[in-house]
C-alpha cells in the first residue's frame, strides 16, 4: 500500500511486515499477534493476505493467521485492513471461535527501530498529553491502562497508533494494558489484550489504527509562517461560512 512518502508492505503476512516513511523503514520487524494457551505459545503455521478491493483513494485487504495450541486446538484469527488515501490504516482482528478457545495470553506488538523512536507523544490525563524524550532504561519504560493513542518518532518521521475504546480489550483496565518496551534492537508498543483468568467475548473483534508520519510535505518556508492574529501574522485559517453567517 502506497501513498505520499509512505509504504505499508505485507509480503503475504496478515499484518504489516514493513512500514516506511520518508525513505526509511520504521519497523524493526513485522507487527505480530502473540497468543498463548496452557502456558504455551500458539505457533502460527500459516498466514495469508489478499486484496479485497482497491481504488485510487481506498483499499481493503483480508488476511488470516492459522495455528494450533499445544493441545491441538485450532486457532484462527482474521484480519481486515482498510487503507485510506492519506495513509491511515485501520486494522481489525477477529476470531469467530473466540468463545470456545481456552486462551491465557494475547498481545499485539508493534516494534519500531530505536533510531526512529527517540520521542514519544501519548495520551495522558491533561490537555497536552505526555510528550518529550522517550524515558531511558531497558525493558518496560512506560506502562498504562488502556489509552486511546500513542506516537513514537524522530525529527523526521514516526508511527502513530490509536484505538477508539477498550470494549474488546479484556485486560484494558490493568496497569500494564499498554506498554512501551525498549530492547537492544527495537522500541515496542505492546498491547496486552488478554492475560490469565480473562476471556475473549463471543465473536471477538478488536480494531486499532496505524499511520506513518508525516502525513504531508513540510513547506520549505514553514518557519516563517505566523498564524494570525499573532504579531506579523501571514497565515490565516479560512473558516467555512454558512447561510446563517452571511
Amino acid at each position: 500500500l502506497q501513498c505520499w512518502g509512505r509504504e505499508y508492505a505485507f509480503e503475504q503476512a496478515a499484518l504489516p511486515v514493513r512500514i516506511t516513511s520518508a525513505g526509511e523503514a520504521l519497523l524493526a520487524r513485522p507487527v505480530t499477534v502473540e497468543v498463548g494457551s496452557g502456558g504455551m505459545a500458539v505457533a502460527w503455521q500459516e498466514q495469508k493476505i489478499a486484496v479485497a478491493s482497491a481504488s485510487e483513494t481506498r483499499a481493503e485487504l483480508s488476511g488470516e493467521l492459522n495455528g494450533k495450541t499445544a493441545a491441538g486446538t485450532a486457532v484462527r484469527i482474521t484480519t481486515k485492513i482498510t487503507a485510506e488515501y492519506d495513509g491511515l490504516v485501520m486494522v481489525e482482528l477477529a476470531c469467530a471461535e473466540s468463545a470456545t478457545l481456552d486462551l491465557d495470553r494475547m498481545t499485539v506488538e508493534i516494534p519500531v527501530r530505536p533510531e526512529h523512536a527517540l520521542y514519544r507523544h501519548r495520551w495522558a490525563q491533561r490537555w497536552e498529553g505526555e510528550a518529550g524524550l522517550l524515558p531511558a532504561g531497558e525493558g518496560v519504560v512506560d506502562k498504562m491502562p488502556f489509552l486511546p493513542y500513542a506516537w513514537l518518532g524522530d525529527n523526521d518521521r514516526g508511527l502513530f497508533w490509536f484505538c477508539e475504546s477498550d470494549q474488546a480489550w479484556p485486560n484494558g483496565e490493568s496497569g500494564n494494558a499498554f506498554e512501551t518496551v525498549r530492547t537492544p534492537d527495537a522500541v515496542i508498543l505492546r498491547l496486552n489484550l488478554l492475560t490469565a483468568g480473562q476471556k475473549l467475548g463471543p465473536d471477538w473483534k478488536f480494531a486499532f489504527g496505524l499511520q506513518a508520519t508525516p502525513v504531508k510535505p513540510v513547506p520549505r518556508d514553514w518557519r516563517k509562517w505566523r498564524l494570525r492574529p499573532a504579531k506579523n501574522g501571514n497565515v490565516a485559517i479560512m473558516w467555512p461560512t454558512t447561510s446563517q453567517d452571511s
